[in-house]
């Protein structure tokens, strides 16, 4: 049948089309701004805009990564060094103000000497808008600091101001290097080195304890925001000044543009070098009293299980002691035949893979830590199988609860039998069978007579459950409380 092209419902479609059309097709053209280039920028901003709302919405409904938090903060505080602090602090500062505000100053200068009226305006508008709603956002949130932070910052947390800043005033950087380089290898190395630069200011502020993980990602993502927009405004003066020549650089200006560059750069290291905050006394336990440990969950509503980086339950607690102190714990353990797990760091896990590699022994082979009321783990004791291996062994986790009764400490914890490597030896696989190990700690501590009295609980309820790394265990749900002479 044909199709009469002079109905007037197929006019007003054929026109609607071409409209549609015609729109797209501008939305595509190359050789003016407010074609390709403009979709291009739209589009990541509306994304960027997009994940900034998500993170927003994880923090008013405490989601997923707003959960990890907390326990991120804590995993990096346990393993704190004074070199890497003082690592981290030399690049923090590279996100302050007196060494931001020298860059901006010393780059002003710069595009003026070359007559770059798009860099002033576009980067004034990145850095000056970026800075604003960072203000603006902090009050809205009025987030406090984590309270692990190394040094004193007075400002609320969410968003990061160095998360902000890293973006748009590097990342806009990052974009005049990569114009003016002319090789593919030059271009990438340039992008290279700025993103590890910015992501080295991000981790930077979550090892001091300043930031939360989600601030950090919420700067960055507001940065990017306003990167975008100078990037945009650097786009439509390219368009309009396309057939206009940019003028020469004198060697006169040559040298004035070097000797700024290297007076700024002596005066950035020269101060981030001298940047040492007083550090803050931190002390994430409480220090109270009770009765009866069983207390601490009766009455205070301690968590009764072990908990993943998003704060779901893993194992239940197997053992609640009373010891005078830490060291009086550590030495009863060791009496019992265990060895103290060595802290991970870089030296203490090379020595482990090359265990692993030549099925040698190491007895105080580090554990992968565990979290319980948001804290990592305070130790960790070990003992190896008849083959020495790191591949198999006894382990146990405890964790200072900053409770004490009677005069002495209460500690938690939790035991499991690590019976294989798996993930490449990246992972332990422990036995299902959670209390049969939890049964061999209590029977060690008491062969080798540290305990005073004890008494076996029924502490939850009975389960198969599933840990972090997704191994099985079953468990009856009780648990000893000991006392330890």
């Amino acid at each position: 049948m044909a199709i009469d092209t002079n109905n007037k419902f197929f006019r007003k479609a054929k026109i609607q089309y071409q409209k549609t059309s015609n729109f797209l097709k501008k939305r595509f053209k190359r050789d003016e701004f407010w074609g390709l280039t403009l979709t291009i920028l739209v589009v990541a901003f509306l994304y960027i805009l997009f994940l900034f709302s998500g993170i927003i919405e994880d923090l008013i409904n405490q989601d997923a990564i707003v959960l990890a938090d907390t326990r991120i903060e804590n995993l990096l505080y346990a393993f704190r060094s004074p070199k890497y602090i003082h690592l981290f602090l030399w690049i923090t500062a590279w996100g302050i103000w007196p060494i931001v505000s020298s860059l901006v100053v010393v780059l002003l200068i710069i595009f003026l000497i070359l007559k770059r009226k798009d860099y002033i305006i576009a980067l004034l508008v990145t850095v000056l808008g970026a800075w604003w709603f960072e203000a603006l956002a902090k009050i809205i949130f009025s987030r406090p600091r984590p309270d692990v932070a190394w040094y004193l910052e007075k400002s609320y947390s969410f968003p990061s101001g160095h998360g902000v800043i890293a973006v748009a005033f590097y990342g806009f950087l990052a974009y005049i290097l990569w114009r003016l380089v002319k090789s593919w290898k030059a271009k990438a190395g340039v992008l290279i080195f700025f993103i590890l630069f910015i992501l080295a200011i991000g981790f930077s502020r979550i090892y001091l304890g300043v930031h939360f993980l989600s601030d950090v990602v919420g700067g960055y993502l507001l940065g990017a925001l306003w990167l975008i927009l100078g990037i945009g405004i650097i786009k439509w003066f390219d368009f309009k000044n396309l057939d206009k020549q940019k003028n020469e650089i004198s060697s006169k200006h040559k040298k004035i543009i070097i000797g700024l560059i290297i007076m700024e750069l002596v005066f950035c290291f020269a101060f981030a070098f001298s940047f040492n905050p007083t550090p803050l006394n931190v002390n994430l336990l409480k220090k109270e009293s009770v009765n009866n440990p069983l207390a601490l969950f009766n009455d205070y509503n301690l968590p009764r299980y072990t908990e993943t980086l998003v704060g779901t339950n893993q194992e239940p607690i197997s053992f609640i002691i009373v010891a005078s102190s830490s060291k009086s714990l550590i030495d009863d353990f060791q009496k019992a035949g265990w060895f103290s797990a060595d802290r991970i760091n870089l030296i203490s896990l090379t020595k482990f893979f090359q265990a692993a590699f030549w099925h040698r022994g190491y007895n105080q082979a580090p554990m992968s830590p565990s979290f319980w009321n948001s804290q990592v783990n305070s130790f960790g004791f070990e003992e190896p199988l008849s083959s020495s291996s790191v591949y198999e062994r006894h382990h146990a986790r405890f964790w200072q609860t900053g409770f004490s009764t009677d005069g002495s400490w209460i500690y938690v914890g939790t035991a499991s039998l690590d019976d294989g490597l798996k993930w490449y030896l990246i992972s332990h696989r422990i036995s299902p069978n959670i209390d049969a190990e939890r049964d061999y700690v209590f029977s060690s501590l008491l062969k080798a007579g540290v305990v005073s009295q004890y008494q076996k609980i029924q502490f939850t309820q009975p389960e198969i459950g599933y840990n972090f790394v997704g191994d099985k265990f079953f468990t009856d749900g009780q648990a000893y409380l000991i006392y330890l002479k």
